[in-house]
């Protein structure tokens, strides 16, 4: 395929005949015109007519985007997106072996309210609700720490070049080494959880909230829906409002001692997604293509050392609270 340099926007111009004429043969469509995203990272995104959007997956997606739409039947009330059937009445098309979508474009804007979105997420986890599972957060804290450690010590060292500038990650690294862990085990929510719960992917139109993007949709604990949604809040304090929520709606079973102390092993918890997330392969090349080397070490630095120190006044506090 042929891409158009043209920069437009946030969009590439994106024009192939090739294309139209799959497009035209699977979903018997006149198509017009292409737009790519630019700041697509796993994924090939296309808006199609600025009425819908192809997505085309890796080949590896196949089987999880297969368990993803099954998902979807039974939840689409909750998402604002539809997908477009095919001729045979199939919604998974196949092009060049590779899985694809085709959506009606989503209306709306970006949901910047953290308690409507609260609202929407435990709407959708209570119609999805299976039961209480036992969560051991030491458990989960030492895979997100190991996934982390996998990447400080082998995504990040092929590609950082420079023995001084690995340095500086590899204090990173032994100091995340020392943080240890007690064995602590909730009882949390199981059920359906929507993968990537964060206000970019919660749409509001006519003051109603609706999800997009069901990529990632699967039975888990639904505390990873809570992380992913605070973790994109965690500049600014939770305020007693949304506390005050979190405890009605998310956390009843849990007394207001409890919950207090629950609610920093959920702060202690998003500190290790965003380690994770900000070294994680796809965020790291698609930073270190936008920022020169100098400003690239400063904000990674600064955010690095941010969520360590966010992480061990996290375990004092737990500590404080006999945790």
């Amino acid at each position: 395929m042929v891409l158009n340099k043209e920069i437009i926007g946030n969009f590439t111009p994106y024009r192939t005949d090739e294309l139209k004429a799959f497009l035209k043969n699977a979903y018997a469509a006149d198509v017009r015109q292409f737009y790519l995203y630019t700041n697509a990272l796993d994924n090939t995104v296309i808006d199609v007519d600025h009425e819908y959007i192809l997505k085309i997956y890796e080949t590896k997606s196949f089987e999880h985007i297969k368990k993803a739409i099954e998902l979807y039947e039974n939840f689409k009330d909750y998402y604002s997106i539809r997908l477009v059937s095919n001729k045979e009445g199939k919604y998974l098309i196949d092009y060049k072996n590779k899985p694809a979508l085709l959506y009606y474009k989503a209306l709306g804007r970006r949901s910047n309210s953290l308690v409507n979105n609260l609202i929407l997420m435990q709407k959708f986890h209570q119609f999805g609700y299976c039961g209480q599972r036992n969560f051991h957060l030491k458990v989960e804290l030492n895979k997100i720490r190991a996934q982390t450690e996998l990447y400080l010590c082998a995504d990040l060292q092929a590609k950082l070049k420079g023995k001084a500038r690995y340095k500086r990650y590899d204090a990173i690294f032994r100091r995340l080494k020392k943080i240890k862990y007690n064995d602590m085990m909730f009882e949390v929510a199981y059920g359906i959880t929507h993968g990537d719960c964060n206000p970019n992917n919660i749409l509001t139109y006519h003051k109603v909230c609706h999800f997009i993007d069901f990529d990632n949709i699967s039975y888990n604990y639904q505390i990873y829906d809570l992380i992913s949604l605070l973790l994109k809040y965690r500049e600014r304090p939770i305020i007693e409002k949304e506390k005050a929520l979190l405890r009605k709606r998310y956390f009843l079973q849990y007394e207001n001692n409890d919950f207090d102390g629950f609610y920093d092993t959920i702060n202690l918890m998003c500190c290790h997604k965003g380690l994770e997330m900000i070294l994680s392969t796809e965020y790291y090349c698609f930073v270190i293509n936008k920022f020169s080397e100098k400003v690239l070490d400063k904000y990674f630095m600064a955010v690095l050392n941010g969520l360590l120190e966010n992480i061990e006044v996290r375990l004092k506090e737990l500590k404080k609270c006999g945790k």
